[in-house]
């Protein structure tokens, strides 16, 4: 269910389960069957508030309706392009706080990271990863460089870094 504070994890399994249906065409193109768009717009209804349907139903479209939810949760693009900023900067400053466990960092740069992917900034894999290992805590660093020069960080998923620092860290 969409609230205030979820619409980045809202959007991400809403386009996974329209897509898992058979109905993400309905979001990115408005000449889709009639049938396939009511479909799309009532998997809409069903995740939102019910203070948001008229609103929603008013759009006339699925698309538009996804238009209009992005655009009231994300806001325009001048207001996305100062959160992708705020956002990088997260990112690129991300640091281990006072014991935090290594699963709790992964879950909190992955999430950065989302956030970032769904505002339409690639940050792919290896850069997530590189990242966490650039920043993990001093006890960790010997196994950080042991993993970069072991193996192929570009092929190296945040996971994989996590297993093996969790390895260590038990």
């Amino acid at each position: 269910m969409l609230t205030r504070s979820n619409y980045t994890n809202w959007a991400m399994v809403m386009e996974v389960n329209l897509q898992a249906a058979s109905l993400w065409e309905a979001i990115e193109d408005e000449t889709v069957p009639r049938r396939e768009d009511k479909q799309a717009l009532a998997a809409l209804l069903r995740s939102t508030p019910s203070e948001m349907h008229y609103m929603l139903v008013g759009k006339g479209s699925a698309k538009a309706a996804w238009e209009a939810i992005r655009l009231q949760y994300q806001g325009n693009d001048r207001v996305r392009d100062s959160r992708v900023r705020r956002l990088r900067t997260e990112f690129e400053t991300v640091t281990f706080k006072a014991n935090e466990r290594i699963d709790e960092f992964a879950m909190r740069i992955s999430n950065i990271a989302s956030a970032l992917r769904s505002l339409g900034d690639s940050v792919d894999e290896e850069k997530v990863a590189r990242k966490f290992l650039s920043v993990v805590l001093t006890h960790f660093v010997q196994i950080a460089f042991s993993i970069e020069t072991l193996l192929d960080p570009a092929t190296l998923t945040v996971e994989e870094v996590v297993g093996h620092l969790r390895a260590v860290e038990e």
